[in-house]
């Protein structure tokens, strides 16, 4: 080489091991570098930067350019490339001084073919010189891949339907712009929603049902109601299909606005909006294993897939099996996941099942599963990220596939005005080939009353550009000729489109068929023409019912209020402007249950008039009762289009029913207690009158009867006398219960205690009871006197029916809800389940035998304590003694600064 060409391995040896080695280090093993430097399959130029001469270049540089090695030495740098000399020049500067080391420049080969390269330059030092060492990349097929990458993403994006992706979880993935602009939000919102947040409702249970049928079938095309962020729902048809997308699920919807079509359905078919499918995407490997055994505990599909080997099989094995040199990987990644938790694109050997191995790209997360550490990630395999032109190549092919299954048609058209694309669509469109349409002009393909308004897009489009607006898009309806010479209506969205320099470089166009669309709008047309023609007649039926007495509404088949009459404000508070646009259910009360609801709407929706009552609830929360009849509006063709309900308010016939119903249940209630009463009047005052009526005339037969014998009888007498007056005390005292007002104030429990030991001190002298109490009471609220008749009542019982000797224990403890619980325990035989469902009922003896009694101490117990806020109760087992209980509510502790508690509280 002649001139400053020097030896490659001089060159080379100075950037052996860094850029700006100074020439001479010792040691620089200059002839191993040159001979790579020749022999590398990459291309590789050394270049002076001060005059872009190419000092060396290696074989496969001059196999790239298609020069001879020698001729190619001869050039500057600035012969290959394709942009200007200052440009080139800026980048040696740059990559000379360190501060820029990559660059991307478009350079002409020696047959004069324009490849795009990526050029990593670094400085290197030769003889007191710098150098540049710059590596080339030819990314051509890389870049024109993702030009139509960006041209496909463009067509999807500008789609009239909306397209969705969403996780099986129902958050969303992606949506075009045609989505955004239809449910008024942002990209960005809607990519925080969740399918149910779009849909009217709609539940996350709906949800579930329908990600499984859309996975089990593969596609799924039905209708739906989309909820607009203003709150609006408009109708859709959406088409669903499931797709594996980079290891992960999805259901891919496109979505078409059906509003114009609901609203004419009853006239004109089905529109023929169509959905399309985006084609499903590379699948993910995954794989989690404990961290320090390393056993699988998970792989999908696509992990096994990747290494060839069956579930159950993988499922044996560790994940140190699928390294291709276990015993260095295994640890220094188990390793690094102890240490930093995750470890992020670590490239390593990996060995198949046949063998084979490959490179692959990890990540793991050391995460907690089944109460023990594991790791789970994801295995990419890096063949084919290494083989980027060919996956560049299967995205173009995928979104190719989109545009020609697409059942609108799209093309594209240059600055001469011709043809340069036309997708199949065409043929169901307008009969045509796409090359048939490709061969025809402008003024071929649309009939010539549209042409004026091809021109004035194209006016337009310039008028948008002089003003700087270079994404200028227009939309326009016209129609076009057949291939059978009939006409088709055709929606028209065209966008400019520009080369890399920015010029406009032709047009975008997607045509769609509105031919039944305009043919229902013709319809619809008519359709207003006659319903004006019938006005006349409605009003005179509207005013019938804007004057009725009784409310009147009108909804849709969805049951939306669409009309509501003055009678419905007086009674429900809301406004007919409130009430348009709103479900029924704004009145629901929750007092009636959703059977009541299901049987009405079965009637009504199977043809039915159906009569019943409403519960509901006003605008200001008050309720009221409804009878309301029902009945569904039939059109020409028989099938329901609205429901009318015509509503009496009842709310005052029901209160006063209720109010006798009260009355009777309260009438019947003191009826069974008269009855009992005269039966205790009967029963237990009829045995007591007897004996002493016969005392008293035996004595007044019987005059000289011995002083101690009259004496007896006297006794006798005295006590049945008593006995009579404590029965009537009883009865007095439980009337009283019902009728009397009383006070409630804190209670001295301890003085209310004392007090009933003295009253029942000779019984418990008789019997020799032992009475244990606790050291101190909670503090409670009632009403002192009949709460000392409780404890007579429960303390006497526990002496009566207590051991021999009785042993009866006191107590009391606060509960949670403010109530205190006071009990008796007692040392007696305990009672049945049978008879403790009896203690408490009027009249009813707490024993049959051998204590005498008349039944009513127990239920005076619990009047009282009802009456007072408490509740009664017992608690036994046979052979286990008994615990009665009764509760009072907590009386309130006041603090310095409170008030003391209020007295004046009356027990009606």
């Amino acid at each position: 080489m002649s001139g400053d060409s020097e030896p490659i391995e001089r060159v080379t040896s100075s950037h052996a091991t860094a850029p700006g080695i100074v020439d001479g280090a010792p040691g620089s093993p200059e002839e191993p570098f040159g001979a790579m430097f020749e022999r590398h399959g990459a291309v590789m130029l050394i270049i002076s930067p001060d005059d872009g001469r190419i000092v060396h270049a290696n074989q496969a540089a001059a196999r790239f350019y298609g020069y001879p090695l020698s001729e190619l030495q001869s050039l500057t740098i600035h012969a290959v490339s394709q942009v200007s000399y200052d440009e080139v020049d800026r980048a040696m500067a740059e990559a000379k001084a360190g501060r820029r080391t990559r660059f991307e420049f478009p350079h002409r080969l020696a047959d004069g073919e324009i490849r795009h390269v990526v050029i990593h330059a670094s400085p290197v030092s030769f003889r007191h010189r710098t150098l540049l060492f710059s590596i080339l990349h030819d990314i051509t097929g890389r870049r024109k891949a993702e030009d139509l990458l960006r041209f496909t993403q463009y067509v999807v994006d500008h789609m009239t339907d909306g397209v969705f992706w969403a996780r099986a979880d129902g958050r969303l993935a992606y949506v075009n712009e045609a989505a955004c602009q239809r449910l008024g939000y942002s990209r960005e919102e809607l990519l925080t929603l969740r399918v149910t947040d779009l849909v009217a409702e709609y539940t996350e249970a709906q949800w579930a049902d329908h990600w499984r049928a859309v996975k089990e079938r593969g596609s799924l095309v039905f209708e739906s109601r989309h909820v607009r962020k203003d709150g609006g729902v408009f109708p859709v048809e959406i088409r669903t299909t499931f797709v594996h997308f980079e290891g992960e699920e999805y259901a891919c919807g496109i979505v078409s606005d059906i509003t114009a079509r609901k609203h004419a359905e009853s006239a004109v078919c089905a529109s023929e909006e169509r959905l399309r499918l985006i084609v499903e995407a590379t699948p993910l490997a995954l794989l989690m294993g404990e961290l320090e055994t390393g056993r699988v505990l998970l792989a999908n599909e696509s992990f096994c897939e990747l290494f060839g080997y069956q579930r159950d099989v993988i499922m044996t094995m560790r994940s140190a099996d699928f390294y291709a040199d276990p015993e260095r990987d295994r640890p220094r990644i188990a390793a690094a996941l102890r240490e930093h938790g995750r470890i992020r694109q670590w490239e390593v050997p990996a060995r198949r099942a046949d063998g084979t191995v490959f490179d692959a790209l990890l990540s793991y997360e050391l995460v907690q599963y089944g109460g023990q550490a594991a790791a789970v990630g994801v295995v990419y395999d890096l063949t084919e990220r290494k083989r980027g032109d060919a996956a560049l190549r299967a995205s173009e092919e995928k979104f190719r596939l989109l545009v020609e299954t697409s059942a609108d048609v799209i093309w594209t058209i240059n600055e001469a005005g011709r043809f340069t694309y036309v997708s199949p669509a065409i043929m169901q469109l307008r009969g045509l080939t796409p090359q048939e349409a490709m061969r025809e002009s402008i003024s071929e393909a649309v009939c010539p009353e549209f042409l004026p308004r091809i021109t004035e897009a194209l006016g337009r489009s310039a008028e948008s550009r002089k003003s700087g607006n270079t994404g200028f898009t227009d939309h326009m309806e016209i129609q076009q000729p057949r291939k059978d010479g009939s006409r088709v209506w055709v929606e028209i969205i065209t966008r400019e489109l520009h080369d890399e320099s920015g010029r406009r470089a032709g047009a975008l166009g997607i045509s769609r068929n509105i031919n039944r669309r305009k043919q229902a709008e013709a319809q619809l047309l008519e359709s207003r023409r006659l319903l004006e023609a019938q006005n006349q007649e409605l009003r005179k039926l509207i005013v019938a019912i804007e004057q009725s007495g009784n409310t009147v509404v009108i909804t849709d088949l969805d049951g939306t209020i669409l009309y509501a009459n003055p009678r419905f404000e007086e009674t429900t508070g809301y406004t007919s402007r409130e009430a348009l646009g709103q479900n029924p259910r704004i009145l629901k009360s929750g007092e009636l249950d959703e059977p009541h609801y299901r049987a009405m709407w079965d009637a009504i929706s199977g043809g039915q008039i159906w009569r019943g009552e409403f519960h509901n609830k006003r605008k200001d929360g008050s309720l009221y009762w409804e009878a309301a009849t029902i009945a569904p509006v039939t059109g020409a063709d028989g099938r329901i289009t609205n429901y009318i309900a015509i509503k009496e308010d009842i709310t005052e016939r029901k209160e006063a029913q209720e109010a006798l119903l009260r009355y009777a249940r309260q009438l019947e209630a003191q009826n069974a207690e008269l009855d009992a009463y005269a039966h205790t009047v009967a029963h237990d005052l009829k045995g007591p009158l007897g004996v002493l009526v016969g005392f008293s005339e035996l004595l007044a037969e019987t005059p000289s009867m011995a002083g101690d014998e009259q004496t007896a009888m006297l006794d006798h007498i005295r006590q049945i006398g008593w006995q009579m007056t404590r029965i009537v005390d009883a009865l007095l005292l439980l009337s009283a219960t019902r009728r009397k007002q009383v006070k409630i104030e804190p209670l001295e429990t301890a003085r209310i205690v004392d007090a009933v030991q003295e009253r029942l001190g000779p019984m418990i002298d008789e019997v020799g009871a032992e009475i244990r109490l606790p050291d101190a009471w909670p503090p409670s609220v009632g009403y002192a006197p009949w709460v000392e008749e409780v404890w007579v009542n429960y303390l006497s019982n526990a002496i009566k029916y207590g051991g021999r000797p009785p042993r009866v224990e006191l107590g009391a403890a606060l509960l949670a809800d403010g109530q205190v619980r006071f009990w008796v325990r007692d040392n007696g035989e305990g009672i049945g389940p049978d008879d403790q469902q009896k203690l408490f009922a009027p009249f009813t003896r707490l024993r049959q035998v051998s204590i005498e009694g008349h039944g009513l101490g127990l239920s005076i117990v619990r009047r009282i304590v009802e009456r007072l806020g408490g509740v009664v109760g017992v608690e036994s087992e046979l052979g286990q003694g008994s615990l009665f209980f009764f509760t009072l509510p907590q009386a309130q502790t006041a603090s310095a600064d409170s008030p003391p508690p209020s007295l004046t509280e009356i027990v009606p």
